[in-house]
């Protein structure tokens, strides 16, 4: 019903894209107009390794958007030593490190190549308390499906990482497929959890190819799948299973690189809007603030936002385009052009 109004506690995204530059300057005020929080992604070029990284990229973040509450992540790769990994239980501004294996998504050649060049990072990530946040899919192959790569991750590393180290906290990012979401739903243990997207929440495979045409606005990795994936991970956050939180994943490329096959949704224009039509959707509005505002942050061990966020059931239209800041470029955002059935109204 048309007017309807919530107000929740003022939500946290644990994964957005921030880049850097001209992009950064333009992303990251969208994402702290309505996030309390940003966990922020680190693979830049080059990537974010060490603490001193971590610093002088959150400095300047916090130059294009002063005052954001950032947590920020370090980069493994097959160098990553426990010593480094002390240095970031230390820095009081790192909590995860991310593990991309090589070659899976954009700005990931720097990433792990075995897990056995790790396994002294993760001894001490489980020691120290450091939250491994894992891109889940394989390794691209030649003879790997593309729409496999998240479940033969499960099958071959996750249970290895969960089994090998059981007290270390994971986070399965931007979880797309049943088999991810059952493994994270039946764990014994409550030390793995799960970051959910707004386009695997809103779209299964088939919108990639709406009409007969290609929407490589919705391209990313993983990819998104079957609408059988689609219902298990709805489900799951349907059933306010506490392991299921926000992660944008919002990841800004100007359109060029977009029509080139680029890899990532832009969410950050309409983020909080998109996740309440999803949830309205679902028929599951109150799960929507423990959802954005709660999970995440008990997982992370953070206290609550005491801010607040508004929405009102009122139509919003999603920018066609995000002009990049100094550029001729732009940025397109999920859904562009098209009419939300909630707005955000004010925050406090």
């Amino acid at each position: 019903m048309e007017g309807q109004s919530l107000t929740i506690r003022k939500p946290d995204d644990f994964h957005v894209h921030l880049r850097d530059g001209n992009v950064l300057k333009t992303v990251a005020p969208l994402s702290a107009a309505q996030f309390g929080r940003i966990l922020v992604m680190p693979n830049l070029k080059p990537p974010v390794v060490t603490v001193e990284d971590a610093k002088q990229y959150r400095d300047r973040i916090l130059k294009a958007v002063p005052g954001v509450d950032l947590i920020m992540t370090l980069y493994l790769t097959d160098n990553t030593t426990p010593e480094m990994i002390r240095d970031a239980a230390n820095s009081g501004i790192v909590k995860a490190c991310k593990l991309y294996p090589a070659g899976v998504t954009t700005n990931s050649a720097s990433g792990v190549t075995s897990l056995d060049k790790i396994s002294k990072a993760l001894d001490a990530m489980e020691q120290l308390g450091i939250i491994l946040c894992v891109h889940g899919e394989v390794t691209p192959d030649v003879r790997e499906d593309m729409f496999d790569r998240e479940r033969e991750f499960v099958r071959s590393v996750l249970v290895r990482i969960t089994s090998t180290y059981p007290k270390l906290k994971v986070v399965v990012e931007h979880v797309s497929t049943k088999e991810a979401v059952e493994y994270v739903l039946s764990h014994p243990s409550d030390n793995i959890s799960a970051t959910v997207t707004p386009q695997h929440l809103c779209f299964d495979r088939s919108a990639l190819f709406k009409n007969s045409k290609l929407h490589m606005d919705l391209f990313c990795l993983p990819i998104l799948k079957t609408r059988d994936d689609r219902e298990a991970i709805r489900s799951a956050v349907k059933s306010g299973s506490r392991r299921f939180f926000a992660g944008t994943d919002s990841a800004p490329h100007p359109q060029c690189d977009k029509i080139g096959g680029a890899a990532g949704v832009f969410s950050a224009a309409a983020a909080v809007e998109l996740y309440a039509e999803a949830f309205d959707e679902m028929d599951a509005m109150e799960q929507l603030e423990p959802f954005l505002s709660e999970n995440g942050a008990r997982f992370y061990g953070l206290e609550l936002n005491h801010g607040s966020l508004s929405l009102k059931k009122t139509p919003k239209e999603v920018p066609r385009r995000i002009a990049i800041e100094n550029s001729e470029e732009y940025l397109t955002p999920m859904k562009a052009g098209e009419l939300l059935s909630w707005s955000v109204v004010g925050t406090g």
